[in-house]
């Protein structure tokens, strides 16, 4: 299989629903003009997986504050004026297709824009169970307030190093 990563677009914004219903309980459904608003928000941050024509995985970040949440479909606006961390939002990947390293291809993308732009860190929320598989990257518990997600997710963080 031959897959094509590209930063994501609003010309994939189906892709990203349809990949996001099938990867995600209802609970953690985001709406459409969501995604278009963190797309819009740093979109040299989010990227996507084609298999042909047909998004397969995504993963949408975006410079943030180390100790502030990012609430579910809530709509972003204005960078913050010193961003101290990448922000992972999502990384999500159509069931179909795990297992063969897209959310990892995805991940170390993501934090080598953050290193590129000089933030020594990224934060995301862990859910369905996921804290596991992001630890093995290196992320811990960052005991930050996370309600907005349920009793079960996790914020973490990751710094980076030189």
């Amino acid at each position: 299989m031959k897959f094509e990563f590209v930063k994501i677009g609003l010309e994939h914004l189906d892709g990203i629903l349809r990949v996001q219903e099938r990867a995600y309980s209802s609970r953690f459904h985001e709406k459409a003009e969501t995604f278009v608003s963190k797309i819009k928000f740093s979109p040299e941050t989010c990227y996507g997986v084609l298999d042909g024509n047909r998004l397969i995985a995504y993963g949408i970040s975006f410079p943030w504050l180390k100790n502030e949440s990012v609430s579910l479909n809530s709509s972003l606006s204005q960078v913050p004026q010193n961003p101290e961390v990448m922000h992972v939002h999502d990384i999500s990947v159509d069931p179909d297709y795990r297992g063969l390293g897209l959310a990892e291809s995805l991940f170390l993308r993501i934090a080598h824009d953050a290193f590129a732009i000089g933030l020594n860190a990224l934060t995301l929320v862990a859910v369905q169970g996921s804290s596991t598989y992001w630890s093995r990257f290196g992320f811990i518990e960052s005991h930050s307030n996370v309600d907005d997600y349920g009793t079960e997710a996790v914020k973490m963080v990751l710094a980076l190093e030189s």
